[in-house]
């Protein structure tokens, strides 16, 4: 499984070291599910296209270091697997510390 996308970052700064922004994109997710040659059952690859929406704050702790906290919910297109439609979503909480080269 891997996933690639591309994302808007529109933000507000809240204070002199703190901004809270939303994360809008597009996401693209390839699921892959291999049974098994002994099942008989084919091999399902699809890579579907989803909305992602998320918010977050970063705070400026120095010049060069920050901090960062987001949370984000991507859905996806529906697709067949096996005879059954599957509809992925994913949501994810996220926690980095930034460093900025000077």
């Amino acid at each position: 499984t891997y996933s690639y996308g591309l994302s808007l970052l529109p933000g507000i700064l809240l204070g002199t070291s703190t901004i809270a922004y939303a994360r809008l994109g597009v996401a693209f997710t390839h699921f892959q599910l291999n049974p098994g040659s002994s099942s008989g059952i084919r091999n399902v690859n699809s890579t579907p296209t989803g909305g992602q929406f998320g918010l977050g704050l970063q705070y400026a702790w120095s010049t060069n270091f920050h901090l960062r906290a987001e949370y984000d919910y991507t859905t996806y297109r529906s697709f067949n697997a096996l005879g059954n439609k599957v509809n992925p979503s994913n949501n994810m909480l996220t926690a980095a510390l930034v460093y900025f080269i000077a």
